[in-house]
């Protein structure tokens, strides 16, 4: 899998952009955040529960980093993730993303 077929799942659910700010691309439901795209598009930082996070780390694919440690994050290299476990991943992270409603005018 590449960071375009990642992001297309992504972006294909309700709410979902995707924002890039110097050489950062994230992807975010509403206000939350969802992913950070890592190490030049190799790597994906994904927010998941924790509980999520601890099953992925029992897998090969998954890791973290000092830098997320904790952090609600795990992160995996792109080319060890198949379509069916970026659906999964993403709707889990979908699913936990803060959404901030928006402004009322009055």
């Amino acid at each position: 899998m590449n960071y375009d077929e990642f992001s297309n799942l992504a972006l294909a659910l309700p709410e979902v952009t995707e924002t890039v700010k110097r050489t950062e691309i994230d992807l975010h439901r509403g206000e939350g955040h969802m992913a950070r795209v890592r190490e030049k598009g190799k790597v994906i930082a994904i927010r998941l529960p924790w509980d999520v996070i601890d099953r992925c780390l029992e897998s090969d694919a998954f890791f973290v980093t000092d830098h997320y440690r904790g952090w609600p994050y795990v992160l995996v290299r792109l080319s060890d993730l198949d379509a069916v476990t970026a659906e999964k991943l993403i709707m889990e992270s979908w699913e936990v993303a803060p959404i901030t409603l928006p402004r009322r005018s009055f």
